[in-house]
């Protein structure tokens, strides 16, 4: 069975997993959202809707910020000064 992860190299897996986890953490802090708006402050699950929400959006700051320093390296590599387009 061919493995198609085994063939990417390492900078071809980060920028992948950044772009993937992004997507879902996107997902997960709007359905979040919804969830939240949607729920009376008194409902039992409003709490751990807003833990959860928190986390997500915890998360997703630190992707960005692990995403923005591969680019930033990327771009350090290639030689580049200006900006991705």
């Amino acid at each position: 069975m061919d493995d198609p992860i085994s063939g990417l190299t390492t900078e071809r897996l980060l920028e992948g997993l950044v772009f993937g986890v992004s997507n879902l953490l996107m997902a997960s802090v709007g359905y979040g959202e919804l969830a939240k708006e949607n729920l009376d402050s008194s409902h039992l699950a409003f709490s751990y809707v807003t833990n959860a929400l928190e986390a997500a959006e915890r998360a997703r700051a630190e992707v960005k910020r692990v995403g923005d320093e591969w680019r930033r390296r990327r771009l350090k590599s290639d030689g580049s000064k200006g900006t991705l387009a």
